[in-house]
C-alpha cells in the first residue's frame, strides 16, 4: 500500500498556535457557536505548550493500541473530551458547561423529541447529556433554540463573550510567556482587539448586535413602548407582550 508522509507534528512553534488561535477568535465574532470547542482546544494546547498532547498523535495513539471508544475516535468527541480534561484541570466549569452546550447544538440531534430511528450520534449524546445531569427542561431549552427571544439571545450573547474574551486574554499572556516576537503579532493584536472592542464594547449610543448566529429569528407580533418616569437613565423601555 502507498502512502503519503506529510512530515511530523511533534515540532509547532508557539507561533503557530498562536496564529491558529488569533484565527478562530477573530471567526467568533461572526460565529460563536462554531468556533468555541476548537477555539478552547486551541488554548488546551497552548496551556500544554511545548509539549501539546496533539489530538493527531492521540487517534494514531489510540488505533495502534486497538482502543476503540463508544464514538468511534469522532473529531469532534475527542475535542471536547480534551477541552474538558484541561478546563477541568483549570478549574473553569463556567466556560465547560457552555462548550457542553454549544457541541450539544453542534451535534443538532433534538434529545426532547422522539425519533424512530436512533443512530450513533444520538445514542453517545444521550450517554453524555446523562453523565452532564442534564434535565428534560434544559434539553427542551436547547432543542427550542429556533424560538430563543431578545432575552434568551441576551444572555446567550453574553456568555459567549466571556467565554472568547477570557481566551483572548489567555492567548495575550501565551505570547508573552513565550516572548513572540514576530513581526505581524503586535500588528494582529492591534487589529483583533479594535475588532474585538467595536463588535463587542458597549457605548452610548451604540446599537449592539446581539445575534451572531444565535437565534433565526428575534421577531415579535407585539412591541410595547412604556415612558419611565423623569430622572431615570432612560425615557422609555421597549417590552413584548
Amino acid at each position: 500500500m502507498n502512502g503519503l508522509d506529510l512530515g511530523g507534528l511533534s515540532s509547532l512553534s508557539a507561533e503557530e498556535y498562536f496564529g491558529a488561535s488569533l484565527w478562530q477568535l477573530y471567526k467568533s465574532i461572526d460565529s460563536p457557536y462554531k468556533a468555541v470547542l476548537k477555539t478552547l482546544l486551541l488554548e488546551a494546547y497552548s496551556w500544554e505548550y511545548p509539549n501539546p498532547r496533539l489530538l493527531a498523535k492521540d487517534i494514531k495513539q489510540r488505533l495502534h493500541d486497538g482502543e476503540i471508544v463508544s464514538f468511534g475516535l469522532d473529531p469532534y468527541c475527542m475535542m471536547l473530551e480534551r477541552v474538558t480534561e484541561y478546563l477541568t484541570a483549570i478549574e473553569d466549569f463556567t466556560r465547560l458547561d457552555l462548550v457542553r452546550r454549544c457541541f450539544y447544538l453542534k451535534v443538532c440531534e433534538k434529545l426532547s423529541r422522539e425519533r424512530a430511528c436512533v443512530g450513533w450520534r444520538r445514542a453517545v449524546l444521550s450517554q453524555l447529556v446523562s453523565e452532564w445531569g442534564w434535565d428534560e427542561a434544559r434539553l427542551a431549552m436547547l432543542d427550542n433554540r429556533a424560538n430563543w427571544k431578545i432575552d434568551q439571545v441576551r444572555e446567550a450573547h453574553n456568555e459567549l463573550l466571556d467565554a472568547m474574551m477570557q481566551s483572548y486574554r489567555n492567548l495575550i499572556r501565551f505570547a508573552r510567556r513565550n516572548n513572540l516576537s514576530v513581526s505581524a503579532s503586535p500588528q494582529d493584536i492591534g487589529v483583533l482587539t479594535r475588532k474585538l472592542y467595536a463588535a463587542f464594547e458597549a457605548l452610548p449610543g451604540k446599537v449592539t448586535l446581539v445575534n451572531p448566529q444565535i437565534s433565526p429569528d428575534l421577531s415579535e407580533p407585539n412591541l410595547t413602548f412604556i415612558y419611565v418616569p423623569p430622572g431615570r437613565a432612560k425615557p422609555f423601555r421597549l417590552v413584548s407582550v
